[in-house]
């Protein structure tokens, strides 16, 4: 693997890394978005949570969000774990980045900031996940074997 892709990689996981030890170690701050973001979800129906249990939550998906950060950086699984940690983008953008609960225009301009960073790195990380590190496809080998086949019989 060239230095770049090491490079790359390390960089993508690096904020899931550092946020995912935030969380377990201080999870007030990430329980307290997770609760208000919770409130609108259970207002479509979804079980109240309590102060408790969002922090048990934060943390567990704090030490998740590491792990995978690290096993990314690492290389190991990596073109999983890169799908793992894009899907996760999602609901971390909604709760760290409610953009329908911005007051004022500087919180809707911070709100729409994180969610543009959110989206970077879903889609670096979905790039990750489709790197085959400069190796063809599965399905590519199957066409190419067929082609040679195909001239070798005179087709």
């Amino acid at each position: 693997m060239n230095i770049l892709r090491i490079a790359a990689h390390t960089l993508l996981a690096a904020p899931f890394v550092i946020d995912g030890i935030s969380v377990v170690r201080d999870p007030d701050d990430h329980a307290e978005k997770a609760e208000r973001a919770w409130s609108t979800v259970s207002a479509w129906g979804a079980p109240e949570l309590d102060g408790d249990q969002l922090r048990l939550i934060a943390r567990a998906g704090g030490a998740v969000l590491a792990s995978l950060g690290v096993h990314y950086a690492l290389g190991q699984n990596r073109r999983t774990t890169a799908a793992v940690l894009a899907a996760s983008t999602l609901p971390l953008a909604l709760i760290n980045a409610p953009i329908w609960l911005a007051g004022d225009k500087a919180e809707r301009r911070a709100a729409a900031k994180s969610l543009t960073n959110y989206g970077v790195l879903a889609g670096g990380l979905i790039l990750g996940a489709l790197d085959r590190n400069g190796k063809p496809s599965r399905k590519w080998k199957r066409a190419q074997a067929q082609t040679l086949q195909a001239a070798a019989s005179g087709k």
